[in-house]
């Protein structure tokens, strides 16, 4: 497949998200003004008069999910010189749902942080600042910091990010379980042709269990912790509310790398650091729980040189004492949780990127049984022993 032609209209898609998330900071480097609440209302009103009941909760939707008002909407679509319901066009004419939008304006947020040199520290903070990005920029020139290749890691994750003892399975990197995740990078197919999982899941649970929601007495949530696996920076909290109160995703970028960074999902995240909006963590800190009912483990970890975003594996930048834990469960070597990007694009699985489930895996042949075994089996999951 050629990677240019496969890039080329979510690089555009990228740079009109780029220029939202900046524009709705209020910071110097956006060029966007604040707009008050009484004109976000009246605004409303009027794209309510313009576009379809569908279109409108689409944009609502979005905006509220970054926590934006309409108005910073308007702001940041009309420095592109379009309108709201003109970028929402775009982005659906490349085949992207909302939430796809969101994930990918997720990712860019995350390659600006990474690009900016070591996160703002929100310790003094009850969240994210706003934020003038012109000074991380002047931080960074003067405190270089070293680059990172993707294919050799340094082993900087000195502590797990879970508690290991209650799985008995994990996702390799490139799995076809779960849900589409790699956005911004190299392996990302606008097509849907060619999909996979940059994370790993972390499951205490059988197939079987799963399959009938019977998983006897041990529940996961609320008794399994996540730790930070480095010395660092805990940035970007992303709350939402579920059945069960709120989750969060965010970010923790290690001291002196920042061009590497960890994103944890589903966390039923500690007061100290909701109440911080994140702040420093050291190695095998405590920072949080499983949130979900009988829920996995997921981490993501990602490398961006400015240019490029590379997700790799956990397994890659673990220490070797880390790594012992693991080898301790039956893990023979950190090339065993990956699967190769030739191996996966010489056997594409395709996802379903335009139906708002964030790219869920299909089978081409229609035997979504057979599929199903196939997904929990060898090829995607490596089994834990004891």
């Amino acid at each position: 497949m050629n990677g240019k032609n496969k890039k080329t209209p979510y690089a555009i898609f990228l740079v009109v998200i780029c220029l939202l998330l900046a524009g709705c900071s209020g910071g110097s480097g956006g060029g966007a003004q604040s707009t008050s609440p009484e004109e976000s209302t009246n605004l409303a009103a009027d794209l309510a008069e313009t576009t379809t009941p569908t279109k409108m909760e689409k944009i609502k939707t979005m905006a509220e999910s970054r926590g934006m008002t309409m108005g910073d909407l308007k702001d940041a679509a009309e420095s592109m010189g379009m309108s709201v319901e003109e970028m929402m066009d775009m982005g659906e004419s490349m085949g992207m749902s909302v939430e796809e939008m969101i994930d990918m304006a997720e990712s860019m947020r995350m390659r600006q942080t990474m690009d900016m040199g070591a996160p703002p520290d929100y310790s003094q903070n009850t969240g994210p600042p706003l934020v003038d990005h012109s000074q991380y920029l002047e931080a960074n020139q003067q405190n270089a910091q070293p680059d990172i290749d993707p294919a050799n890691p340094p082993k900087l994750a000195t502590s797990n990010f879970i508690d290991l003892d209650p799985y008995i399975r994990i996702t390799k990197i490139r799995a076809a379980y779960g849900h589409n995740y790699n956005y911004g990078s190299a392996d990302h197919d606008p097509t849907g042709k060619s999909c996979s999982s940059m994370k790993h899941y972390f499951d205490a649970y059988t197939e079987q269990q799963r399959w009938d929601s019977n998983f006897g007495s041990y529940d996961t949530r609320g008794v399994v912790k996540f730790y930070s696996p480095v010395d660092g920076n805990m940035y970007q909290l992303i709350p939402k509310e579920i059945e069960q109160g709120t989750e969060y995703q965010f970010y923790i970028g290690p001291t002196g790398y920042s061009q590497l960074v960890f994103t944890f999902h589903h966390v039923d995240l500690l007061d100290e650091f909701i109440a911080a909006g994140g702040g420093s963590v050291a190695a095998g800190q405590h920072i949080g729980y499983i949130m979900r009912p009988n829920g996995q483990g997921e981490i993501a970890v990602a490398v961006s040189n400015g240019a490029e975003t590379e997700y790799i594996s956990f397994f890659d930048v673990m220490s070797d004492e880390v790594f012992a834990e693991y080898q301790a469960r039956g893990i023979t070597s950190r090339a065993q949780m990956t699967i190769s990007r030739e191996e996966r694009e010489a056997n594409p699985i395709p996802c379903t990127l335009n139906d708002g489930s964030g790219g869920k895996f299909y089978s081409e042949s229609g035997d979504e049984k057979s599929f199903q075994e196939w997904q929990n089996g060898s090829d995607n999951w490596v089994e834990l022993t004891r």
